[in-house]
């Protein structure tokens, strides 16, 4: 099927030929003696996996995943060992994966969020860590959170750790200091459970900011600890900010669906005001504009909710239902994930709960099926 001709070329390693269509093929080949060992040959496919040439017997090692990439969630066909003896070419598809038993261990060691411990104990070092992952100093945090005062606000949306850390401390415990215990141990959480992971610092570093910025990683970490939960591998996006999406997951050795967070501040509680409560409108604007999940880029939505009263959970996934049910849902959207971080409960202040919904979008038209 593939003729070597001159024209072959050498990239990373793997030999691509030129079919009789022209068209460039990637066929990974024998380091020793360029014997075409795999045809379609897509790097994600075969992962850690060492295959004996046919035909000169020299020992050819497949490459593991960049650090913090991840497997595709299915199809993936796991074998004790590292080596195989080939008996001739192997045909893949991008849909099937194979990968030795070592390779996978080494792989979700390093991506798979871990379950946090003695939370109160970490908490105490949280602010120190923040300043750590930031570069922020904790003198300059104080004095913005002062100027906030100043000007009659409580600065709880602009600054949350650090108003949190403060309100903590407080003897009195009102709904202040619930909303501020729920949110040093959302943040602890967050940093005790996904610490090891390659790329988390450098996402922190990028996106755990102030205000909106603080919540809307917050809630992209626990969204992934949670979907990590249902067996989907979840992983960040090395640009972690801008106009690309938050997360994504592999469809197959070629394809990414991605997870673009969301945090509605309007429609959270704030000691300055009372939240709105009218969600369908905030829904309708965020879905219907947002560029993020498009034709290139199939995926999800995911609104993390702070502190929502069991009711005002409800009201917003009802809204959501609404939305995808009505005409102006997105075509590339194939779902709207919901996560519910803590339960605001009158006169019971905080009950500190962790709960997601998922909503499927009967309007989806993209190519994952």
């Amino acid at each position: 099927m593939f003729v070597k001709t001159q024209q072959d070329i050498e990239k990373n390693g793997t030999l691509y030929f030129k079919n009789k269509d022209k068209n460039e093929t990637a066929v990974l080949a024998c380091k020793s003696c360029a014997a075409p060992l795999v045809e379609g040959y897509v790097e994600g496919c075969l992962i850690g996996v060492k295959m004996r040439c046919p035909n000169c017997s020299t020992v050819n090692a497949t490459p593991l995943p960049s650090p913090g990439d991840i497997l595709q969630p299915s199809r993936v066909g796991y074998f004790e060992g590292e080596e195989y003896r080939l008996g001739g070419i192997v045909e893949i598809s991008t849909q099937v994966s194979l990968i030795s038993d070592k390779a996978v261990d080494d792989i979700l060691n390093k991506v798979r969020p871990r379950q946090p411990t003695n939370l109160k104990h970490h908490r105490q070092g949280i602010l120190h860590r923040y300043c750590q992952l930031t570069g922020r100093a904790e003198s300059d945090l104080r004095s913005r959170l002062s100027r906030f005062k100043a000007q009659k606000r409580s600065g709880f949306l602009e600054e949350p750790l650090i108003w949190s850390v403060e309100n903590a401390a407080k003897t009195n415990y009102d709904m202040n200091k619930a909303v501020a215990l729920s949110i040093l141990d959302y943040t602890t959480h967050m940093d005790q459970a996904w610490r090891h992971h390659p790329r988390y610092e450098e996402f922190a570093r990028e996106m755990l900011g102030s205000g909106d910025s603080f919540f809307h990683t917050i809630f992209s970490f626990h969204v992934a600890e949670m979907l990590f939960s249902e067996k989907n591998n979840i992983s960040f996006l090395e640009e972690g900010k801008g106009k690309n999406p938050d997360l994504f997951l592999k469809y197959d050795a070629r394809s990414k669906l991605f997870i673009e967070v969301k945090f509605p501040r309007t429609l959270t509680w704030s000691p300055d005001s009372r939240p709105k409560s009218n969600p369908s409108a905030y829904i309708s604007k965020v879905m219907s504009k947002n560029k993020q999940i498009c034709e290139a880029n199939n995926g999800f939505f995911a609104f993390g909710l702070l502190n929502f009263t069991k009711a005002e959970q409800e009201g917003f996934l009802r809204a959501v239902q609404s939305y995808l049910r009505s005409g102006n849902r997105k075509r590339f959207c194939l779902g709207v994930y919901i996560l519910s971080l803590g339960e605001r409960i009158p006169g019971r202040l905080i009950n500190t709960t962790r709960r997601i919904a998922y909503i499927k979008n009967p309007g989806y038209r993209g190519w994952a099926k």
